[in-house]
């Protein structure tokens, strides 16, 4: 059975080998591998970075291609200083946040074909708190798979489903896979999700995500409450207990959190947790076809520890 990804190839015309070394050796920093010798009169280059290979093969006639494309990891904080070497050398770079958790950018090769580049490994990465985050009324912890019944509830509330990856229609093993999914953010680079519960009793109600912005030192609030525990403050109390915690981490600076204009009580909520508006940022978000102004909310290391201090 499949065991891991060997290699990906990219298309490239023929002769194309010095550029290859160039922008895959030089420029990306690949080691290159020597071909097989029943295959080196082909053309092309072969790389490799710890386990996996990428692989430059000759194509006649040659395309590039339109989506298809390697993705690599950069470490963390080294996205920036490549982006800038791309530039110097002549590349396209194109920052994308489609996905707020993951710092990555689009650049083409010397033939046009998309390569992504995702950083990975946060100089101070987020892990799961230890201890577990309480103020004695809300408690912040992993998920468990006896949280089922909030996942039901959320997948009841519209709103959550228009941005949250609950299920849509709940089941047994849908919500498993939601929770399993809760769980491999931390593992994939996407952040720490943590279930809302209430101290006393320990039952989730709710979610809290962090994730790192395309920026460094710039942390991703996201959350939300079930309908039936909504205005006794937990949503609140859970933003402040991870943005506290987040920003006291070193190396993080600010924490920020995105809302559309007509959801008043989820901005009360960021207010009540020490958040200060910054502005709106027109045509931010994306659902299906439709597009929404957000409004853009967020808590500073210095402005924290003041709010700490009384």
């Amino acid at each position: 059975m499949i065991t891991g990804i060997d290699h990906v190839q990219v298309a490239a015309p023929a002769g194309c080998e010095a550029d290859a070394r160039r922008f895959y050796g030089e420029l990306l920093g690949l080691a290159e591998i020597e071909k097989p010798e029943g295959l080196r009169a082909r053309g092309g280059a072969w790389f490799r970075c710890r386990g996996q290979e990428l692989h430059v093969g000759v194509a006649d006639p040659f395309s590039p291609a339109a989506k298809a494309h390697p993705a690599l990891a950069v470490a963390a904080p080294r996205l920036q200083e490549l982006a800038e070497r791309l530039r110097a050398a002549g590349f396209p770079v194109r920052w994308d946040q489609e996905i707020h958790s993951l710092r990555r950018l689009y650049t083409t090769d010397p033939w046009g074909n998309p390569v992504e580049l995702i950083e990975r490994g946060a100089s101070t990465p987020l892990v799961y708190p230890d201890p577990e985050l309480s103020d004695g009324e809300v408690r912040l912890r992993r998920w468990r798979t006896e949280d089922l019944d909030c996942v039901r509830q959320a997948a009841t509330d519209s709103r959550i489903l228009q941005f949250a990856s609950v299920p849509e229609v709940f089941s047994r093993e849908a919500a498993l896979e939601f929770i399993e999914r809760q769980w491999s953010r931390l593992e994939d680079g996407e952040g720490i999700s943590l279930a809302i519960a209430r101290a006393g009793t320990d039952l989730a109600v709710g979610l809290t995500w962090l994730g790192f912005r395309p920026w460094h030192g710039v942390v991703g609030l996201g959350y939300w409450v079930v309908p039936n525990a909504r205005g006794r403050g937990l949503g609140g109390r859970a933003a402040r207990l991870a943005s506290d915690w987040a920003l006291g981490r070193e190396g993080i600076a600010r924490v920020d959190a995105l809302v559309q204009p007509e959801n008043l009580r989820s901005q009360r909520l960021l207010l009540s947790a020490g958040f200060t508006r910054e502005g709106v940022l027109r045509s931010l978000l994306s659902f299906g076809a439709s597009r929404s102004d957000a409004i853009i909310y967020s808590r500073i290391a210095d402005v924290a520890q003041r709010q700490a201090n009384g």
